[in-house]
């Protein structure tokens, strides 16, 4: 998911930080389940939305907040569409106005 921003680079999070702004985040928004992932090195959450849940990525903890804020526009970040390749059946994000 997060090959859509170019220019944007995983930086290395030390464990203790990585709990700890998780930590944050979850107070911030109640309800919401946050952490680091260690082999995608990006962040996610699992947040509430309607009857449902949704999941969502980000690069560095801003972002996810963001992400968490925008959670009811999908996909997320905007500029990206969901597509769906014919030969697999597997979805993946792409940039709006870039195919395949």
């Amino acid at each position: 998911m997060t090959s859509e921003r170019a220019g944007r680079v995983a930086q290395p999070v030390a464990r203790v930080d990585a709990r700890t702004a998780a930590a944050q985040i979850e107070r911030e928004f109640p309800g919401v389940v946050a952490w680091f992932g260690r082999a995608t090195r990006t962040w996610w959450a699992m947040v509430p939305i309607g009857s449902g849940w949704r999941l969502v990525e980000a690069i560095d903890p801003a972002e996810l907040r963001q992400a968490i804020l925008t959670r009811a526009m999908w996909p997320w970040p905007a500029h990206a569409v969901v597509a769906t390749s014919p030969a697999t059946g597997m979805s993946r994000r792409t940039p709006q106005g870039r195919s395949g």
